[in-house]
């Protein structure tokens, strides 16, 4: 090529480069993410009747919580509800949120602008972004403190979210992605200590 398609050339990588960031976010978010765990199996009478449950809430679009003591399968049932769901071609994203800080779960849920806090260097998009019209596995629903629990709640109410840092003057992003939720504590008793926000347990 000649000089005088240097300039031009250079020009478009610098575009290209600028997008690269958020791109390159979505797609590992997808590699990493999204996963297909081992099949059930099973034989006895009562996982039949399970199973069938599976595929009966699957077909409905609501989002689901998922209560039972640790090793039971939540985490596949999750899957599962997806997998039969017509969700099942898009995105399935696990959030593990028990081992993760505040800012750290609300920043993997929701995503936050460059500059949100320190350390912030670049935009980062969230899971619940990475999930649009798939589905997205909170474990652990529990340990969200109520400031999260709220904002959980009104996405599940609107499906629309806001990043961590986002200027309040931008309009807040419509999202199209099913939550299934897990625990494997009471709730009633979380909600009667205070622990969890009644409106986001009856929602």
């Amino acid at each position: 090529p000649n000089n005088t398609s240097i300039p031009a050339l250079a020009e478009r990588i610098c575009e290209a480069l600028q997008h690269y960031d958020l791109n390159a976010g979505v797609k590992a978010l997808h590699s990493s993410l999204v996963h297909e765990p081992f099949r059930m199996v099973f034989a006895s009478e009562i996982m039949k009747k399970l199973n069938y449950e599976i595929t009966r809430l699957a077909r409905f679009d609501f989002d689901i919580l998922l209560e039972g003591e640790t090793g039971v399968g939540k985490d596949l049932i999750a899957f599962e509800l997806h997998d039969r769901s017509e969700r099942k071609d898009k995105p399935f994203v696990s959030v593990a949120v028990k081992s993760l800080t505040e800012t750290l779960i609300e920043s993997e849920l929701f995503g936050h602008e460059k500059g949100a806090f320190s350390g912030a260097d670049k935009t980062k998009i969230g899971k619940l972004e990475a999930a649009h019209s798939g589905t997205v596995y909170i474990s652990e629903v529990s340990s969200l403190t109520e400031p999260l629990q709220l904002k959980l709640l009104q996405f599940m109410q609107y499906k629309t979210i806001s990043r961590v840092g986002q200027d309040a003057r931008k309009p807040e992003t419509k999202l199209d992605a099913r939550i299934i939720m897990a625990t494997n504590d009471s709730l009633e008793i979380q909600v009667a200590n205070r622990g969890m926000c009644e409106e986001f347990y009856h929602r």
